[in-house]
This record gives structure tokens, sequence and C-alpha cells, in this order.
């Protein structure tokens, strides 16, 4: 039986006795890419039967595989779809059939239960992670970029949430984390990961300095050879060993950068080139982005106006009806001869105003939003 290896095309000539019913695995001799081996299948005989205008037998081809899993990109252009090759992941997820997979290696991603098999909750999470960033994904990854290890987990911003909104930030800081073989993206995502959202990340592995996990709480946290950090307060305990480990593996021996040039961390949400901070428009695809200054303006105006603006509809519709209620009270009060509840309700409206600009202010700063024609949630 005939078996080509998918990296490099070298071809190998096995006996079929010594193929198991099982199948196999090999290593090519030539790239030292993993091949997987499917046991050939029974020829029928349906074939052989001379027909009335030929009078012979149809010849069988002997059987050509392509065996493995993740199968890269063609040399020039596009992407191939992996999802026609029998990878037994596909039984499992059917979803996965719809996603384009050639940048995807489902062998590391993807964990074996103790039945073999790939039938798992944790399997289930991360194929929900790659299925909500699915849309994005092809124009993220460069075309020779692949996935190793994907998490998902929920950013933390201390800042935010002692400006008065508590947990209703963290609705907004729902990442999806790939890990790549050369560099880390973080993908804004709704809170319950239907789609990927306004921003998004990357951290090279040539600008990692450490990998820290929790041992009792699941927190994830990449040291910055620059001395900043990048903070998830909460990853999946299962995930958060895999992705730690696989990271330090990368600052131990680091992958080519590839076409990133410079190490920025944020990414452009309409064609997801890296950025350099500050900037009000993509030099690249010309996009505008929102502006923190214009944010923290409409926000000092009119509470939940800058959120509206950034694209938080539900954190600045709440906002509005907080400020709406503060106003009656206020309006309350002019009718009230009592200058002390009047001054009171000043300071409060105050405080108010000034706590949540500076919160807008906040997220605005620390993300790149997209105009309101070109994000990755349009």
């Amino acid at each position: 039986m005939k078996v080509i290896c998918p990296s490099c095309n070298a071809d190998y000539n096995i006996p079929e006795t010594r193929i198991p019913a099982s199948g196999a695995k090999a290593t090519c001799k030539r790239c030292s890419g993993k091949i997987v081996i499917k046991p050939p299948v029974a020829a029928s005989h349906a074939d052989t039967t001379p027909t009335s205008k030929s009078k012979r037998a149809t010849p069988t081809l002997p059987p050509v595989q392509t065996a493995r899993f993740r199968v890269p990109p063609p040399p020039e252009g596009g992407i191939s779809d992996a999802s026609k090759f029998d990878h037994p992941c596909f039984a499992v997820f059917p979803k996965l059939e719809t996603v384009p997979s050639a940048n995807l290696d489902f062998d590391e991603i993807l964990t074996v239960n103790k039945k073999g098999g790939y039938k798992s909750g944790k399997n289930k999470i991360k194929v929900n992670v790659i299925t909500c960033v699915a849309p994005v994904l092809k124009d993220i990854l460069e075309n020779d970029e692949v996935v190793k290890k994907v998490a998902r987990g929920v950013a933390n911003y201390p800042l935010e949430v002692l400006l008065g909104n508590g947990a209703l930030t963290l609705l907004y800081n729902r990442y999806a984390i790939l890990c790549t073989d050369r560099r880390v993206i973080m993908i804004n995502t709704t809170y319950r990961m239907k789609r990927p959202t306004h921003y998004l990340f990357q951290i090279p592995y040539a600008d990692i300095k450490k990998v820290k996990r929790g041992f009792i709480f699941t927190n994830l946290t990449f040291l910055r050879k620059t001395g900043k950090k990048r903070i998830f307060n909460y990853v999946d305990r299962f995930s958060l060993k895999e992705v730690a480990e696989f990271v330090t593996t990368q600052i131990e021996e680091p992958k080519p950068a590839g076409k990133l040039k410079a190490l920025f961390d944020d990414l452009c949400p309409s064609c997801f080139v890296p950025l350099e901070k500050g900037l009000q428009t993509c030099a690249h695809c010309q996009t505008g982005f929102k502006t923190p200054r214009t944010a923290f303006l409409k926000s000092l105006l009119l509470p939940g106006w800058g959120d509206l603006y950034l694209g938080h509809r539900l954190l600045g519709g709440l906002e509005l009806l907080v400020s709406v209620g503060i106003w009656f009270v206020i309006i309350s009060t002019l009718l009230s001869p009592s200058m002390e509840t009047f001054i009171a309700a000043g300071i409060l409206l105050i405080v108010f105003n000034v706590m949540d600009s500076l919160l807008t202010l906040h997220m605005a700063k620390n993300r790149v939003y997209g105009s309101l024609s070109r994000t990755i949630s349009s």
C-alpha cells in the first residue's frame, strides 16, 4: 500500500499485512512529520465483473492515503480545509467540519480520554473556543502558523472593578486564548463565547519572560520582558496546566517570528496587523479607531454614553438608568427647602459622573476599538 507524507509528499510502500486493523503511526524519515496510517479497505469485487460493452474487468487502483490530521496549507495562497480528512474528532464534534482547520493541530489541542476517544467535557470546551473564533481565525493567523493549545479565560482589570461597576466589567473581559507555534493570541468574546467581539491582543513568545499559574486559584499570568504583565484571573484548571507548560517550552526554544516584525500587543480589529500605541487610524487598512478622549468626555457628560460609544450596550444601558435615577433625586430636591439634601445629591452626581468617565477612559486606553462600520463583531 502506498502512503504519502502530507508534510513533504514523501511516499512509502508498506505491505498491507504489516498494518494492524486499528491503524498505525509512523514518522517520516525526510521531514520527521507524523504519519497516521489507516488500515486498507477491502477492495470491492463488483468492479471486476465484465460488462457487455467492455468485456474486460475494471482495474482496481491501489489505495493512496493522506495520513495526517492537520494538513499544511498550499505553498502559494489559500488554506486547505482539514475537515475533509478522517480525524476521529469530527465524528464526536461534527461542528468542527465547518471550521477552516488547516491551521489547527487537533492532536495537540484535544486530549484522548481513558477509552481512547475524544468525547469529554474538556474537549467540548476546547471545541466551543475554536468554533467561537472560527469567523476570524483564518484572517488572524499567518498561512504557516499553527494553533497548538486553546483555552478560555477572564482577564483581570482590578481598576475597572474598583471604579464601581464590579462584576459587570467581567462580562466584557472573556477571552479565547490561542497558543500558536509563535505567539499567544487573546481574542475577546461574548461572555458565553458565542462570537468574537471588539478587540484582541497578542504576546510573541520572544517577549515572554515567564508563565505563572495559581496552585489554589485558577489564575494565569504572563510576565513580560518589558516588566508588564498580562493576567487572567480565571482559566479552566485543565487548560491552565496545558497552556503554562506549552508556553514555557516555547520560551526555552523560541520559534521564528515569521512576519511579526514588532512586539506590539494590540491587533487591528479589522485587518489584524500589529499596532503601535496611540494610533487613531490603522496604517494598513485605514480603519478609524474610537478614541479614549471621546469616550471619556461622553461619559463625563452623561454616564453610560461613553460605554455605548465603545459598544458596551448592557453596561452603558445600566449606567444610563442609574444616571436617570440620580437626576430624579436632584430634581426632587429642588422642590425641597433642604439645602443639605440638594448638596448631597449634587455631590453624588459629580462622583458618579467622574468615576464612570474614569472607568470608560481606562477601558478605552487598554483596548483598541474599531470604528462603527468595521469591527470583528460586525
